[in-house]
């Protein structure tokens, strides 16, 4: 059996910060910061667009080598095993991980994350209602969960990124993180 360096891995993803959060009161975010890896300086990939950079960060490679692209994205289950996410490379070092992905933004579960490797698929319209679900996973002890979180990305486009209305809904999902 492998050893597991740490019993459980949570990944926070917020769509649409930026760095944004460094202009809005974060506290939670602040704590979490204080003792876990943070850049706030690091860059997208280009374009800075929601499938290329799920992609990207979801299976390890810039979008010129996975292809996706929103228009795309979602359309089909992934499927590409030259290409496998995270979580199926989890899945084949721990093969008893309880791996989870809660996500607002649906084409993420469905095109970027394989359905047949036992990843529980969790979508929600809405962050809060999202974390009405996680707190549901959370008690079952996952041993890799993966958030998206999509209504900040929502107010930058309703509101425009940095503005007042966008850097409330950063201050409102501090607190579902």
């Amino acid at each position: 059996t492998n050893m597991k360096k740490y019993e459980h891995i949570i990944v926070i993803g917020i769509d649409g910060m930026g760095n944004f959060n460094l202009q809005a009161k974060t506290p939670h975010m602040d704590k979490l910061f204080e003792k876990g890896a943070v850049n706030t300086a690091a860059l997208s990939m280009d374009p800075t667009i929601s499938a290329e950079n799920w992609g990207a960060m979801l299976l390890g490679c810039d979008p010129a080598v996975h292809g996706l692209t929103n228009s795309i994205v979602g359309r089909y289950e992934y499927k590409n095993r030259e290409l496998p996410s995270v979580f199926t490379r989890i899945r084949r070092v721990y093969p008893e991980a309880y791996l989870v992905s809660c996500c607002n933004w649906n084409p993420i579960n469905h095109g970027i994350i394989e359905h047949d490797v036992g990843v529980e698929l969790i979508t929600a319209e809405k962050d809060e209602l999202l974390c009405e679900e996680i707190e549901k996973v959370i008690a079952k002890k996952p041993d890799f969960l993966f958030i998206q979180l999509d209504d900040v990305d929502g107010a930058g486009h309703h509101y425009w990124y940095g503005t007042e209305g966008h850097l409330a809904q950063i201050e409102k999902t501090d607190d579902y993180v």
